[in-house]
């Protein structure tokens, strides 16, 4: 649903987070990094996690996540994110 909802509406912005049903965050930012595959590849991805390990945060940058933002997060923190 995520991703008709992106093709469909071609947001300025996308926030997602790791742990969605069905394909998670990581797997959604590949599929709109794909070249031809959805109207806007280059749109900036937030992602949001319970989990800061170095191998995550390494794996949402290699899949074309723009910023990582870890969980609790704050609305200040969450903004900050959106002006980067």
């Amino acid at each position: 649903a995520g991703l008709e909802a992106f093709n469909a509406n071609v947001p300025d912005i996308l926030i997602t987070d790791w742990a969605t049903p069905i394909f998670d965050g990581l797997e959604l930012t590949q599929m709109i990094r794909q070249p031809g595959a959805n109207p806007n590849p280059f749109v900036p991805i937030i992602m949001l996690t319970g989990h800061s390990e170095r191998r995550r945060v390494t794996a949402a940058r290699d899949a074309g996540v723009t910023e990582f933002l870890v969980k609790p997060l704050s609305a200040r923190a969450l903004y900050e994110r959106i002006v980067n």
